[in-house]
């Protein structure tokens, strides 16, 4: 699953900085919009583990994500909605 998330992240920022480098207006706020998605995929995955329950007991072996993680995410992905 890591391997997945890392190829994708990689991708995506890759294309993202490929078409940055173009001469269209278009292009460049597409690469724009690619790198700010690879950024939030890159920040979400690194806050997935595993570890302590946070409030209450769950089931043994189940993943545990933070939810401050996908709070502090939901910020630039309202940034980025609004300035493309």
């Amino acid at each position: 699953m890591n391997l997945i998330v890392s190829v994708a992240v990689g991708v995506l920022f890759a294309a993202g900085s490929y078409l940055l480098l173009q001469r269209y207006f278009i292009k460049v706020v597409g690469g724009t919009m690619l790198i700010t998605h690879s950024v939030n995929l890159f920040i979400m995955a690194s806050g997935l583990s595993r570890g302590a329950e946070p409030i209450y007991p769950l089931v043994p072996g189940q993943a545990v994500s933070d939810p401050l993680v996908q709070a502090m995410v939901l910020t630039p992905i309202v940034i980025s909605f609004g300035v493309s």
